[in-house]
This record gives C-alpha cells, sequence and structure tokens, in this order.
C-alpha cells in the first residue's frame, strides 16, 4: 500500500467513526483536528493526488471529493467543541433528535 493509499484509508476509517457520533458529539458537523491520524495539509495533499491518479474513474473521484468535503468539517479542537457544546446545550436539542429516531 503506497502512503497516499495508507493516508486515505486511514482517514476513510476516522470519517466512518466521527460520522456515527455526529448526532451525539457533532452536530454542527465540526470536528477536532486531534482526532486526525495525520497533519489536515498531508491528508489534503494525499486526496489531491489521488484525484490526479484516478482522474479517469469518475465514481473514485467523486468518493474522493466527498471525503474532502468531510476533511473541511475539521477545524481547531476549542473551536469544535464551542461549536458543537452551542447545539448540544440547546434546549430541546435531544429532544428532536430522539423523535427523530436519530438516537
Amino acid at each position: 500500500m503506497s502512503d497516499i493509499e495508507k493516508i486515505v484509508h486511514d482517514f476513510g476509517k476516522i470519517q466512518e467513526e466521527v460520522g456515527k457520533r455526529i448526532p451525539t458529539h457533532y452536530p454542527s458537523l465540526k470536528y477536532p483536528n486531534s482526532l486526525l491520524p495525520y497533519k489536515k495539509d498531508d491528508i489534503l495533499a494525499a486526496f489531491e493526488k489521488a484525484i490526479e491518479i484516478k482522474r479517469d474513474d469518475l465514481k473514485t473521484v467523486e468518493l474522493l471529493r466527498s471525503g474532502l468535503v468531510f476533511l473541511d468539517g475539521f477545524v481547531d479542537d476549542q473551536e469544535a467543541y464551542n461549536s458543537n457544546h452551542q447545539l448540544l446545550g440547546r434546549a430541546g436539542y435531544w429532544e428532536a433528535v430522539r423523535r427523530k429516531n436519530i438516537i
């Protein structure tokens, strides 16, 4: 497995785990950088290189681009905490989540 593949794969595992926790931990769609397995810039570079390599495989390119959109949600840990804490503490948030059977 190349470095690019490893970085993309490892980020995909984090994306899957974080995605499961959006309703209960990250409703603002802001995630702490400390969860990333590599520096954000290194992940971005790996995705851009993978898109370049796979440019003729439109389905793979689309999946990689969706990964870049998700990567954009990773921000400074304090910013992620503040943004999510504001929503999680809002009156009625948990009732709305339960009503929609999200949790």
